[in-house]
């Protein structure tokens, strides 16, 4: 294996002289014209991590995502990944798994790494993680929360919560059913759930039921099989369309018709919704443009530029045909 101390020892310099070329640090003609042309002699590739650490200029930037089976993940990765920022970044990708711990421990790690900028697809915002990213004072956006202390690309959930159901109501649907996730998510939890609650409300002779679930296809699937036993004529709007498909696959097992029995709707946009029988009813959160959009203003950060505080991505409403229509509508 070439390293370091074989490349110092064969263009006859130190190790230390050969490091400091390797970071742009001052050497003379000569010796660099010859640690040069051992490195192409041997094909020697620098560990650009361990370079990273001792330079002042970080070609990496960290990236915390809640978990990797998300297609909200995916698409905001690759749009992070496709983003051109004029200079070629490293992405250290840490899983939290949707522990706020984690994120917070991901953020110190990065600071020890001398990461250029970091990215957070937060789950939350707590105290802790404020006093962490002023701590560490890196530049850091937080993708899918808001708080007036950070730098945050999201959504105005509770907007396209009502738009969704304004829409649903078009319908005249006999009775709602709205499939939340904890309260501790901000923005899925509470403010999806407050934008719902408050445009049935505009239409009180509709029953309505609250239900809590989590972000799991698969629990939705077993929480499904029980809701719907006895739904007939209900709208069931989720919180995700990960949840959505969920309660579809125990609709369909239980034998209810969709859309004429159980009609539903989610929130994501992602494509799977396209591909399933009959296509999903959704909010479309354009996540790709979301990672975009992060990247962007990361970059803005890093370079000392104006920022506002909250960039807002727009979201639409997708009618497809898991929805039951009226005439009327």
């Amino acid at each position: 294996m070439v390293t370091i101390r074989f490349i110092a020892k064969e263009a006859g310099v130190s190790k230390s002289t050969v490091s400091r070329y390797l970071n742009n640090g001052q050497v003379s003609d000569d010796t660099a014209a010859k640690i040069e042309e051992t490195i192409k002699k041997y094909n020697y590739k620098p560990n650009d991590f361990a370079r990273n650490l001792k330079s002042n200029h970080s070609d990496f930037i960290g990236v915390i995502i809640p978990r990797f089976d998300s297609a909200a993940t995916i698409d905001i990765l690759e749009g992070i990944d496709d983003f051109d920022f004029g200079k070629e970044y490293q992405k250290l990708i840490v899983n939290a798994k949707q522990d706020s711990k984690k994120e917070i421990e991901a953020m110190y790690d990065f600071e020890k790494n001398k990461v250029a900028g970091i990215i957070l697809l937060a789950t939350e915002i707590t105290t802790d993680h404020i006093e962490a990213i002023q701590k560490i004072d890196i530049p850091t956006i937080i993708v899918g929360q808001y708080d007036e202390k950070l730098y945050c690309v999201t959504h105005d959930d509770y907007q396209a919560a009502q738009d969704l159901t304004k829409h649903l109501l078009k319908h005249q649907p006999k009775k709602i059913i709205y499939i939340g996730v904890s309260e501790r998510d901000v923005s899925v939890g509470q403010e999806r759930k407050s934008g719902v609650i408050d445009a049935v409300k505009s239409l009180k002779s509709v029953p309505f039921k609250f239900i809590e679930s989590t972000f799991s296809g698969d629990e939705a699937y077993e929480l499904g099989k029980k809701v719907l036993l006895h739904e007939n004529n209900t709208f069931v709007i989720c919180a995700t369309d990960n949840i959505a498909i969920g309660m579809m696959k125990a609709a369909r097992e239980l034998g209810k018709k969709i859309p004429e029995e159980i009609s539903l709707a989610g929130f994501g946009g992602y494509g799977i919704g396209e591909q399933v029988y009959p296509t999903l009813t959704t909010v479309d959160y354009h996540f790709y443009q979301t990672g975009t959009a992060a990247a962007k203003s990361l970059e803005k950060l890093i370079n000392g530029q104006q920022l506002a505080h909250k960039v807002v991505i727009e979201t639409s409403v997708l009618e497809k045909d898991s929805i039951k229509k009226t005439e009327k509508a």
